[in-house]
């Protein structure tokens, strides 16, 4: 079960709006709140940087929370040092920003090629120049490192992909930008989907599915390409004439009676198709 944490800029000097609620599972640490604030906002930085506190009595005195104490339902939490701002590729600012009409008409081999093309893209502009450029600045001392490698990071990708974007339908600015995140993730589930997802994250130096938000998960039994395999032969046997042959057997039974032939004749059917998976 999760619940919404309000996390508020404790000082009004800092970027970014005022609050930003966070879903949370129930009784979770404030080290997990930082955790899922700078998964949200696309800032890792946040996990080390963001100090949250509350303010006690009269006087407005802060006092800081432990990493390890644990939060209320519906709490409210002020965070000091950092502004709430989200960065472009963000679940938040993805979901701040309609899909455009034109992106949503895509179908997953599409998308698969789409994301071809952008790694294509990646490689003939030799985009790893930019990351290790970004990974200098991170290495440095200077006081705005996130944010500068940030807008590095930001430049960089919007020049790389904003053409090959554009050719796909997808405006070359940020909204295009979210619009092809949302394809993305619509589609996730699609091995192939997912697989090209996650090829193009370890290209831009990203963990499988920090960048897309595409999950790196298996079944716990079945692989994907299993189950959709599997799915795919329970399909056929449903067309098949001798399955037909035994619903038209079966019409003239009551429900009940019909729906137990119904089970035991698809068990029977699938009995092969799933001792083979």
């Amino acid at each position: 079960q999760t619940v919404k944490v309000i996390v508020k800029r404790a000082v009004d000097d800092t970027p970014g709006p005022e609050a930003v609620t966070v879903q949370v599972p129930q009784g979770c640490t404030v080290l997990e709140l930082k955790a899922e604030l700078a998964r949200w906002l696309g800032r890792p930085e946040l996990q080390k940087k963001a100090r949250f506190v509350m303010r006690m009595g009269t006087d407005g005195t802060m006092v800081a929370f432990k990493d390890t104490e644990k939060l209320r339902r519906n709490q409210t939490v002020l965070m000091l040092g950092e502004g709430l701002q989200a960065a472009p590729w963000s679940p938040a600012a993805r979901a701040a920003q309609p899909m455009q009409p034109s992106a949503s008409e895509l179908e997953p081999a599409e998308v698969v090629q789409l994301l071809t093309d952008l790694q294509c893209a990646l490689e003939d502009q030799n985009f790893d120049k930019v990351l290790d450029q970004i990974e200098e600045v991170r290495a440095g001392q200077a006081q705005n490192q996130e944010e500068d490698s940030n807008q590095l990071f930001a430049k960089g990708l919007t020049k790389v992909w904003g053409p090959t974007l554009a050719k796909r339908g997808f405006s070359d600015g940020e909204d295009g930008f979210q619009a092809m995140f949302r394809i993305v993730g619509a589609y996730g589930r699609r091995v192939t989907v997912r697989r090209s997802a996650h090829d193009l994250e370890k290209a831009l130096r990203f963990a499988p599915g920090d960048f897309f938000g595409v999950a790196d998960v298996e079944a716990s039994g079945l692989s994907p390409e299993k189950t959709e395999e599997l799915l795919e032969g329970m399909r056929k046997l449903l067309t098949t004439r001798s399955f037909q042959a035994n619903l038209d057997d079966i019409t003239s039974l009551a429900d009940a009676a019909r729906r137990h032939c119904l089970g035991m004749h698809f068990a029977v059917a699938c009995k092969e198709l799933v001792t083979e998976q």
